[in-house]
């Protein structure tokens, strides 16, 4: 039976509340919203066919690899990831996802012996959070991801916005998403704005970014 649009929708972190998107003549329309704390899972929401992670239940860790061989690359994500304490325990309920993102350029390049630049692969593994609770059933889901892959993200910019509650922000490569990361704050104020600037430090130091060319902020209101 060939699928329908009404097979499709998304339970999606909403700005202050838990999402129901439906896919209706093409296009993705608000068909259920509960809160985001104490509400009860509506019969949609039990039902639907993919499923977002909350960017604040994710770790997005961007890895350098000299390789693109699928059989190498899993490799180089686990021990990287073990390195920095982030390799998940085999078990239910464990996502473990990485793909390549890009490749070297300018900052992100090394000398090869003879003058020449190596060629790097960026790769972005994600790593769910095992401690967070996640309160909607996703029994009848068959697609889950986190949170910014859903979303259609301008190229090379830094993106902000709300999730449960809570800012988030994401980082564009070209058309690729390369790094997003929960923030502490519900509001976007000058300790936001430092602790964005100390997240693009650090990435510009990995060689992942040295500047976005613009800042898209996906807020209803901001001081």
């Amino acid at each position: 039976m060939a699928k329908t649009d009404s097979d499709t929708s998304i339970c999606f972190p909403g700005e202050d509340r838990w999402e129901l998107w439906t896919l209706k003549s093409g296009r993705f329309e608000l068909a259920d919203s509960i809160p985001a704390i104490g509400g009860e899972a509506a019969d949609g929401f039990r039902f639907a066919s993919h499923y977002a992670f909350p960017v604040h239940s994710v770790f997005a860790m961007p890895i350098w690899s000299g390789t693109d061989d699928p059989e190498l690359l899993g490799d180089i994500v686990e021990m990287q990831l073990e390195k920095a304490g982030l390799k998940p325990e085999p078990g239910v309920g464990v996502m473990l996802d990485y793909r390549t993102v890009g490749t070297s350029g300018g900052a992100a390049e090394t000398d090869a012996p003879g003058g020449g630049a190596v060629k790097r692969n960026l790769v972005l593994a994600s790593i769910l959070n095992p401690n967070f609770d996640h309160p909607l059933p996703r029994g009848g889901a068959t697609g889950f991801d986190a949170s910014p892959r859903f979303l259609v993200l301008p190229g090379n910019h830094l993106v902000i916005w709300r999730e449960l509650g809570r800012l988030v922000m994401a980082l564009t490569r070209g058309g690729q998403l390369v790094y997003f990361q929960g923030l502490s704050a519900a509001e976007l104020d000058a300790a936001t704005v430092h602790e964005i600037k100390c997240v693009l430090l650090g990435l510009a130091g990995q060689g992942i970014v040295a500047e976005p060319s613009g800042i898209h902020i996906w807020l209803d209101e901001v001081d």
